[in-house]
């Protein structure tokens, strides 16, 4: 059987297309990535690549001098997709603030702690039941930032814990 290859099956996506390009910036935005915050999950969910190869080819998405991958939308979406079932999940995270502007919210087995520093939030987040205590590695610029980024950054340290525990290979 002979495939007619002649016909393009994505006939809008140039090598630059200019409309994925936005939809990744607005993706990156809605979820207060960054660059390097994107490299950091792409590496910790497995991408072999150097740590620099992966930011510059993201850059280069960015700035329009490579196509924007399918690959990389399906990964924005299934953050964002990750990000709305967490929101639906915790509907009304009650946040208690200290009186040294700190916020704690206690979520499933978690003590969520949002640090107020020099105009910026860091996170800090323990599991309860060990105290075993992890830190974002980045501040959030606005308190706002810092509630969005809690959830989703507990949701991906539950995954990589489960694939280290998993029997599977990859």
């Amino acid at each position: 059987m002979m495939i007619d290859d002649s016909e393009d099956i994505a006939p809008n996506t140039d090598s630059t297309d200019p409309e994925l390009r936005s939809v990744m910036m607005r993706l990156m935005k809605e979820m207060y990535f960054n660059t390097s915050d994107l490299t950091k999950f792409m590496k910790s969910m497995g991408d072999p690549r150097d740590y620099s190869t992966i930011m510059r080819s993201i850059q280069r998405m960015l700035s329009g001098e490579v196509k924007v991958s399918g690959e990389m939308i399906v990964i924005l979406y299934m953050l964002l997709g990750q990000r709305l079932r967490l929101k639906e999940r915790y509907p009304d995270i009650e946040w208690e603030v200290q009186p040294d502007q700190r916020h704690i919210a206690l979520v499933d087995n978690y003590k969520i702690v949002l640090i107020p520093e020099r105009k910026k939030w860091k996170i800090e987040c323990t599991r309860v039941e060990d105290k075993q205590s992890f830190t974002w590695e980045r501040f959030s610029l606005s308190l706002e930032e810092a509630k969005y980024r809690c959830l989703p950054y507990i949701d991906t340290r539950e995954t990589e814990e489960a694939f280290l525990r998993s029997e599977v290979t990859i």
